[in-house]
């Protein structure tokens, strides 16, 4: 999704655990899809990427696009990102990673949904080993700057697919991502770390199944307001 300058685009859209979307564009275009299915292994070098980065102008930027990779193993070092694009504003897209083999232990590289700036909110990133169901793997909410104002947040579930099925997903909210929740929901795992990861409930009902995890203190199962 895209922001303008101090005004936020809360229409976020897409699918978590199978993004399909073309970022959205404003002041500048929105990032690609890039959909994969490789029945054996896929390598990203060190200096290599994957990226549906949104597009960049004087006057802000478009958000990240979709990135879906469906591979039996997945090595190497290098980068796998649907970020923002600046000029300031752009929110991150949704990457998701399913194994079909293997699990992460051969992955050394990176994957982020980042919001470029602080005007922005992170996307999300989907990672699945072989023999994890659809949606019950780890979602990853992080960003590398923190926003000007609360209403730059990742929401869960999004704006516009608010039918998606999470509750056998583990989310770690990590970095400065700020997780905003939208509608009563239910989610498997959630894990809170670092001084400035949040979570809004705006006002909503969260309901965590087994555990949530603040900065190492479990708090079991339970629904939280």
């Amino acid at each position: 999704w895209n922001n303008a300058p101090g005004s936020p685009n809360l229409r976020t859209y897409g699918s978590i655990f199978s993004p399909t979307n073309l970022g959205s564009g404003g002041n500048a275009s929105g990032g690609g899809a890039i959909l994969l299915s490789v029945a054996g292994t896929t390598t990203v070098a060190a200096a290599g990427s994957v990226v549906a980065t949104g597009g960049v102008t004087s006057r802000g930027g478009g958000s990240g696009g979709s990135i879906r990779l469906t591979t039996g193993w997945l090595m190497g070092g290098g980068t796998i990102s649907a970020n923002g694009g600046g000029n300031y504003c752009g929110g991150g897209g949704r990457v998701a990673i399913m194994l079909t083999q293997g699990d992460f232990a051969a992955w050394t590289g990176t994957h982020a949904a980042l919001g470029y700036g602080n005007q922005a909110a992170a996307g999300t990133v989907y990672r699945a080993t072989a023999g994890t169901g659809m949606g019950q793997g780890m979602v990853i909410v992080s960003n590398s700057v923190a926003p000007a104002a609360g209403v730059y947040l990742t929401h869960v579930p999004p704006m516009t697919n608010i039918g998606e099925n999470l509750k056998g997903s583990a989310w770690l909210v990590t970095g400065y991502g700020r997780l905003g929740v939208t509608t009563n929901v239910q989610i498997g795992f959630l894990t809170v770390t670092g001084a400035n990861a949040r979570v809004d409930l705006m006002g909503k009902v969260l309901s965590v199944l087994p555990d949530l995890n603040i900065n190492g203190t479990l708090y079991g199962v339970g629904t939280y307001t």
